[in-house]
């Protein structure tokens, strides 16, 4: 989908779901420390917590997320999905998350018109943010700008 023949030489994968809240804590403490000044990818931050209602447990996650990326300068990118009732992030930790997260992006699929809209939920310096919208070509992921989405899949003025 990157469109590409070969991985960057630094890229690194590891499928960590079927693995303890722990362990999974453990590992991105281990990568994070070995590989400062990188970027850290964590599809599924509820992997990192037992019970997201806890307010005390959700309190521990996120102020050790903050402690590690600060003392190793890794970027935490997070993917944590909302609610489907009401699209908001659930429990104190997604609450928590948002709060005290540099960023938020909203990422909504169009299914009707293979369509990514990203969206700044919440940015520390949002000015002039605009919204992004990606679309799925049928060979790579290209960028439609702004306009306005036409029906079956393709964008006006494209």
């Amino acid at each position: 989908m990157a469109n590409i023949d070969t991985l960057h030489y630094g890229f690194n994968a590891f499928n960590t779901r079927q693995d303890s809240t722990t362990d999974n804590i453990t590992m991105i403490e281990h990568y994070a420390r070995n590989y400062p000044a990188s970027v850290i990818i964590i599809d599924g931050l509820l992997d990192l917590i037992i019970n997201y209602n806890d307010e005390k447990e959700s309190r521990h996650v996120v102020e050790w997320l903050k402690k590690l990326t600060s003392q190793t300068n890794v970027l935490i990118i997070g993917v944590l999905h909302t609610g489907k009732k009401d699209g908001h992030t659930i429990g104190h930790y997604g609450s928590m998350l948002d709060r005290y997260s540099q960023s938020v992006l909203e990422v909504v699929k169009d299914k009707e018109n293979n369509l990514f809209r990203l969206s700044a939920k919440y940015l520390r310096s949002s000015a002039g943010f605009e919204d992004i919208n990606v679309q799925w070509n049928g060979s790579e992921y290209v960028s439609i700008g702004n306009f306005p989405v036409a029906t079956k899949g393709k964008a006006k003025g494209a």
